[in-house]
């Protein structure tokens, strides 16, 4: 963070040059993450969809340097576990037909995440003619990364009857079934750095106002030996350029 606010107040400081030209944009872009581990059990990946803001000049003709905080939507993956049916504790010499037992109990766990990037980029622009300019970008990533995990107990079941053979005196047996815990939300935040790469294509409207299709990727590591990650973030952003 300490880095990020350093750069900024250099495009600031810098922009009362004469040779500078300030610019800043607003971006609206999809949010790819993906997590190492086994695909089909990844409780963090995801896609959705994220806004950003950024800010910078450029300092020379091919030369740009830029801040900028992205913030994704939350994510949320839910899984269901129902938990085998228990035999009641009944007279071994009771016979029923196990096929009308219902499970003992079932519960939802949730998984929910959503990251923040503040990045510091720079950039160069190959020499071109006309109202197009593409721009690759490179550069460090502050990731503000919070995980919630949440899960829910199921609605203890009632008293259950059970239909029991004709080789047992009883008709009827009943029996009641224990509530599963209930897990609270627990929170964790990950503050990591990454690295960060980009590619632009800016498309001039007018002399201020440019039309930007772009894609930006990071790459980090959780902390504590938790997974690492690459996010893809494919947008559109409209510049305007002081």
């Amino acid at each position: 963070m300490r880095l990020t606010l350093i750069a900024l107040a250099v495009v600031l400081i810098a922009a009362n040059s004469a040779q500078a030209q300030v610019f800043a944009s607003g971006a609206a872009f999809s949010d790819i993450k993906r997590f190492s581990g086994d695909p089909s059990n990844s409780t963090l990946d995801g896609t959705t969809f994220g806004g950003g803001t950024r800010v910078g000049m450029f300092v020379a003709p091919r030369w740009s340097v830029e801040v900028g905080i992205d913030v994704g939507a939350r994510t949320t993956k839910t899984r269901s576990l129902s938990i085998p049916r228990l035999t009641p504790p009944i007279s071994a010499d009771l016979a029923f037909p196990i096929g009308i037992l219902p499970p003992v109990f079932s519960f939802q766990s949730r998984t929910t995440n959503r990251l923040i990037a503040t990045s510091v980029m720079l950039g160069f622009r190959p020499a071109t003619t006309g109202r197009v300019h593409p721009e690759f970008l490179g550069g460090l990533t502050f990731v503000h990364f919070t995980r919630t995990f949440d899960t829910s107990g199921p609605t203890p079941l009632a008293s259950a009857v059970l239909s029991t053979g004709a080789t047992t005196s009883l008709s009827q047996v009943s029996y009641i079934i224990a509530p599963a815990p209930v897990v609270r939300p627990q929170k964790a935040v990950d503050n990591v750095p990454a690295l960060a790469v980009g590619f632009s294509l800016a498309l001039d409207l007018t002399r201020h106002l440019a039309l930007v299709p772009e894609v930006r990727a990071h790459t980090f590591s959780l902390n504590g030996g938790s997974p690492s990650a690459f996010v893809l973030r494919p947008g559109l952003a409209v510049r305007w350029v002081f």
